[in-house]
């Protein structure tokens, strides 16, 4: 059936998006067969696709070897795809600076600093910065991001800001004003973070002052919530779908490439069409096959 809708709508496409998130893995060797697992079927389906949507949480631990390379191992295998890359930055991607925030040293965050010195990619512009845009065709794209202090004296993660919360630089007023810029946007919005919105599965209570979001936002993704992981799921473990609080903007939950506490290695596929329309659509790379698809019309 999913392949049936896929094939009458492929000369409609305008824009495709290849998303994913947390890939995360300690175990070098385990994330290369997650990521080559989902790289292979991706390149199987031979889809041109405008951009690879990373929703963080590239690398995990504190351990220097394997962080450096998780990075390598994803550079080998994403950059001759020839697809650029949008990343934003998730709770693990700053284990390293967070474990050792009493060192005197500016620290590394390894995939950031990759991603930033990769040409055509691009993340937050400094680590401390939490958001980037970034527009295509009559659609802009707010990429919500973890951020941090280099030196480690505070995190944002998990929607809460750790450490030395007088530091932190950003107030109620600074999201205000993105929620304005998103409200006064002439394009329509899609918003990208790690984290949900209220509603959704581990929602970030961080972005609550953007809410209610703005009529221009058609559809926010995220990761962080690994669909299978029934410790941190609990009774929405397997919810992919859900919607912002009170609002009829629809959330979507693409994570987890990884598949020890996730149950797949999943990505979604997002075609916007000449019509207004979006499929969304959920892959299963081991099995190779369609999961699920969930339609919108962004006219509503």
């Amino acid at each position: 059936m999913i392949n049936n809708v896929r094939e009458h709508l492929q000369d409609k496409v305008k824009y495709r998006m290849w998303l994913f998130s947390d890939l995360q893995q300690s175990v070098p060797e385990q994330a290369e067969y997650c990521l080559s697992t989902a790289v292979d079927d991706f390149k199987s389906l031979d889809l041109t696709c405008d951009y690879i949507w990373y929703l963080g949480d590239a690398v995990e631990g504190n351990n220097q070897e394997q962080l450096r390379k998780m990075t390598e191992i994803q550079l080998n295998l994403l950059k001759p795809l020839n697809i650029p890359v949008r990343f934003v930055l998730g709770n693990h991607d700053f284990d390293y600076i967070w474990d050792n925030r009493d060192s005197s040293e500016q620290l590394p965050v390894f995939f950031h600093e990759a991603v930033a010195n990769t040409e055509g990619w691009k993340t937050i512009d400094q680590l401390t910065s939490f958001y980037f845009s970034e527009d295509i065709g009559d659609y802009k794209v707010i990429f919500l991001s973890d951020h941090g202090d280099p030196a480690g004296e505070w995190i944002s993660t998990h929607g809460l800001v750790h450490g030395n919360e007088q530091k932190y630089p950003y107030t109620k007023d600074d999201l205000l004003a993105l929620r304005q810029e998103i409200a006064q946007s002439s394009k329509k919005v899609i918003t990208v973070s790690h984290g949900a919105f209220a509603g959704g599965n581990r929602a970030f209570p961080l972005w609550d002052p953007l809410l209610p979001l703005p009529e221009t936002v058609k559809v926010h993704f995220y990761g962080h919530s690994h669909i299978g992981d029934v410790v941190q799921g609990k009774e929405k473990v397997y919810r992919k779908i859900a919607y912002v609080d009170h609002e009829k903007t629809p959330q979507i939950n693409v994570s987890s490439l990884e598949n020890r506490r996730g149950d797949e290695v999943r990505s979604v596929i997002l075609e916007i069409y000449q019509d207004a329309t979006m499929g969304i659509y959920f892959r299963d790379h081991e099995k190779k096959i369609w999961a699920d698809l969930y339609m919108i019309d962004d006219k509503r």
